[in-house]
């Protein structure tokens, strides 16, 4: 996800499409945290209001949906085979399948948006 892109950074995506290695990207929605209005985000990640506000402020700027931009992230990554969502019922799912065929052409820069910080990017941390 946005947040994450450890896996970016570390420069293995590369390597594993050599090696033949199918990479399945998850979590793209960061547990629903990037869909959310930033007033519905639980006081644990309070610490982290500026990381949010930076996405709002991204989202805004970019004139995109938040769903529309974190499907996007990820599908500009050429070497990720396929994404895993989650979604509740039939509206969100489809909500993802029209993000998925989202007609937004233009690249968009997702630098700056990225976190290192365990207790941020990885759900087994939160409390």
């Amino acid at each position: 996800n946005v947040f994450d892109q450890r896996i970016i950074d570390s420069g293995w995506l590369p390597k594993f499409k050599d090696l033949n290695i199918i990479f399945h990207a998850r979590s793209i929605f960061l547990q629903g945290l990037l869909l959310s209005n930033q007033n519905n985000i639980p006081i644990y990640f309070d610490k982290w209001k500026n990381k949010f506000k930076a996405w709002e402020d991204f989202i805004i700027h970019n004139n995109i949906s938040k769903l529309n931009a974190a499907i996007k992230f990820v599908n500009e990554i050429n070497e990720v085979d396929r994404l895993i969502i989650g979604f509740e019922d039939q509206d969100q799912f489809m909500q993802c399948i029209d993000g998925f065929r989202s007609t937004v052409k233009y690249k968009i820069n997702y630098d700056g948006l990225s976190s290192n910080d365990e207790e941020l990017i990885n759900p087994l941390n939160w409390k």
